[in-house]
């Protein structure tokens, strides 16, 4: 199975990610796997994790939110630069 390589940034820590994601994942599977990952990744930033609640991606380049129903195959290409929040 191919998969797609995204750069998603987290403001609120100051760091980036590059991920391989399945092409049929939705977005709102990506952005909580993702979320997820980065509590385990970062216990030391957990507080300011938890109190950003749900988690939401948008394109870097022109913040435009992406659709919580849509599938990675749908709204992004290898390389695709996103931001969580």
């Amino acid at each position: 199975m191919d998969k797609i390589m995204v750069e998603i940034y987290v403001p609120i820590i100051g760091k980036a990610y590059d991920v391989y994601l399945p092409p049929e994942l939705m977005v709102v599977e990506v952005a909580e796997r993702v979320r997820n990952a980065i509590f385990r990744l970062n216990p030391e930033e957990e507080y300011r994790l938890e109190g950003a609640g749900f988690a939401m991606l948008c394109r870097r380049d022109n913040g435009a939110r992406l659709r919580a129903k849509q599938s990675v195959r749908e709204c992004m290409e290898n390389g695709t630069k996103l931001l969580l929040f």
